[in-house]
């Protein structure tokens, strides 16, 4: 019985060893993969140009047209760390060879939070070497559910009085003696991200959509969603439903709020303006 239990205890221990062995050579594995496509993704961003508005590539390639969605955000570990997570879905729509990449403004959201929650979609071409470019070409139209909001408490009275011309602004006043003051913040729901765009008792505002064409350029081995940071977060940019918000801060007690619904759908003009390219690896 001794030597069957210690014959046990060593199998144990083997098979302890090799699942040990096993998690280490799957995690050298991933950051010899990340590097690696590190490496490529800078190759990429190097070599291409843009010209009359069509990405040229370093040579005829295989590629993939299609939709992509990357949501990234900072997760606690067990042990009191954190890091980075990121989810990414590419759905291919098509696939053809070529040397170049035609632009033209389509659908995409651009947001991230203070906390750095962030969301990237839009349309993208997955290359060889999984390398991946996502252009982003701002075309907007605006449409709002009404042209003010209107917050009322005991005596104090605020609107917000807006306007679309290529952005959102509008006039903030009233009449505040016992709110502390008005806000304006324009919110998404999905990620949940608030971006402030004015505070007081009266003035003006404006909202400003994303102005310069991007060309986000990465691997899908090795995404760094944090360095959209250089956009100054947070803000939330892009096409679908957004929402406008008018907030009386009420001392002690809770905020008394108006909202409308923003429609920004794609609109049919190119964008003047130069094209900036930003390396997500």
């Amino acid at each position: 019985m001794l030597r069957g239990e210690a014959f046990m205890i060593d199998i144990r221990d083997v098979i302890g060893t090799i699942i040990i062995l096993g998690i280490m050579i799957w995690i050298v594995m991933a950051v010899i993969a990340e590097r690696r496509g590190r490496e490529k993704a800078k190759k990429l961003f190097n070599l291409i140009r843009v010209e009359d508005d069509k990405i040229v590539l370093p040579r005829k390639m295989r590629i993939k047209k299609g939709r992509i969605k990357l949501q990234g955000e900072w997760k606690r570990t067990s042990r009191g760390g954190r890091y980075y997570h990121i989810s990414k879905e590419f759905k291919e729509k098509d696939e053809f060879e070529g040397e170049f990449i035609e632009l033209r403004p389509t659908r995409f959201k651009l947001i991230m939070s203070k906390d750095e929650k962030t969301l990237l979609e839009g349309e993208a071409y997955l290359l060889e070497d999984e390398n991946v470019i996502i252009p982003i070409i701002p075309s907007y139209e605006f449409s709002l559910e009404r042209s003010n909001l209107e917050v009322s408490w005991e005596s104090d009275f605020v609107s917000a009085v807006l306007r679309v011309n290529g952005n959102i602004s509008g006039i903030v006043g009233g009449n505040i003696n016992k709110a502390r003051q008005a806000r304006v913040e324009i919110r998404t729901e999905n990620p949940k991200v608030s971006v402030q765009l004015f505070k007081g008792k009266e003035g003006e505002f404006k909202y400003e959509p994303l102005k310069n064409k991007l060309i986000l350029i990465t691997n899908m081995k090795a995404i760094d969603l944090k360095k959209l940071r250089k956009l100054e977060k947070p803000f939330i940019y892009g096409h679908g439903e957004f929402y406008i918000i008018l907030i009386l801060d009420i001392p002690f007690k809770k905020d008394v709020i108006d909202s409308m619904k923003i429609k920004v759908t794609t609109g049919d003009y190119m964008p003047e303006g130069e094209i900036r390219k930003i390396l997500l690896s």
